[in-house]
């Protein structure tokens, strides 16, 4: 019986097959139809995953590798790969939005969402259901804080997810072995538009990084903003799950707040904080 050699690309998943025998010529020549997705089954083994297998393209024995690499690069050429993490960092000052299709993004140095004058217009960064952000260590993502960029002015997030499955929104850790603190966690300054700013299936985790200082906040951090915080996660932060401070006031539904290392929600100052329905 013929025995199958199977090579897989990580990226999508799809194997190729190469087939035991005699070479058909010098020129590994290959022609350009593929025959249809067929199953192979080997004694003792379970069922494989289908195959397609590009038809006079033959390995001889011990020239595996050869033909793995050979295999790879038709696959190259036939498969397209996917997109790639898009790296993004620095002020945002127009209305910006995050998409599934551009998803994963890495965060390699702050974010702060504001406009550039203070006209009364505000920069909108909007993330659109199933997003992944990732943040390098020592990064976080702010929102309209002009105290900390004094050339940045009003500024709002609209993170809305879904409950439908890959359509929730992920902000995490970048790092490979992901622990509490690795960011700084996601921020509202005093600049921020509450009326517009919102967070709706969204999972923060891995934040909180302890800075020492005035951010010193959480996951998630609100310092007189108001967001909408609404069925969401906030999970192993290095410091809070949720931190409000100078009259914050956000209304916080249906959330779970876990496994942080402080608080789950710390208030200082905060006496109108609407918490319903939240598991913490």
């Amino acid at each position: 019986m013929p025995h199958f050699t199977s090579y897989r690309l990580r990226k999508r998943n799809v194997c190729g097959t190469l087939r035991e025998g005699n070479m058909q010529s010098q020129r590994h020549r290959m022609v350009n139809r593929l025959v249809s997705f067929s199953e192979n089954r080997i004694p003792g083994e379970q069922r494989r995953t289908q195959h397609f297998i590009p038809r006079g393209l033959r390995a001889r024995p011990g020239h595996y590798p050869v033909a793995g690499l050979f295999i790879v690069w038709m696959l190259l050429v036939v498969v397209p790969f996917g997109a790639y993490a898009l790296e993004v960092g620095g002020p945002i000052t127009t209305n910006t939005t995050w998409t599934k299709a551009n998803s994963p993004y890495i965060v390699t140095s702050d974010i702060n969402v504001g406009a550039a004058a203070d006209d009364g217009s505000v920069a909108i960064l909007t993330i659109e259901p199933g997003v992944e952000v990732r943040f390098m260590p020592g990064t976080g993502l702010y929102i309209g804080h002009h105290d900390k960029w004094s050339d940045q002015y009003q500024g709002a997030l609209v993170a809305r997810g879904t409950d439908q499955e890959g359509g929730g929104i992920l902000l995490t850790s970048n790092a490979a072995d992901k622990n509490p603190g690795d960011w700084y966690g996601l921020s509202f300054g005093s600049s921020t538009d509450s009326t517009i700013s919102l967070l709706d299936y969204v999972m923060v985790q891995y934040g909180g990084a302890s800075t020492g200082g005035y951010y010193e906040g959480g996951n998630i951090s609100c310092f007189s903003a108001s967001p909408a915080i609404t069925n969401s996660k906030m999970l192993n932060s290095g410091s809070n799950g949720l931190y409000l401070q100078n009259s914050s006031a956000p209304r916080i539904a249906n959330c779970t707040i876990q496994n942080n290392r402080l608080c789950g929600i710390y208030m200082d100052s905060a006496p109108g904080v609407t918490i319903v329905g939240n598991t913490i």
